[in-house]
């Protein structure tokens, strides 16, 4: 059997911490001057992660909300 309230909790844990990860991925690219001083390799990969890390806020939030 599963137990729910476990697996919420590893959820909303989850969550916290792709939160976190995605408000200090937005500060970095937020700075002034990023666009001129990283290259834009770099500049694609935080990108990414950033969109990777919004998916995976949206999936937990999904789940959590069912």
């Amino acid at each position: 059997m599963i137990d729910l309230d476990a697996e919420i909790a590893k959820c909303q844990k989850k969550l916290g911490l792709a939160r976190l990860n995605l408000e200090k991925l937005q500060k970095v690219v937020s700075q002034p001057g990023y666009e001129d001083t990283v290259p834009t390799n770099v500049r694609l990969v935080n990108e990414d992660k950033v969109l990777c890390r919004f998916i995976c806020n949206l999936m937990l939030w999904l789940i959590h909300r069912n």
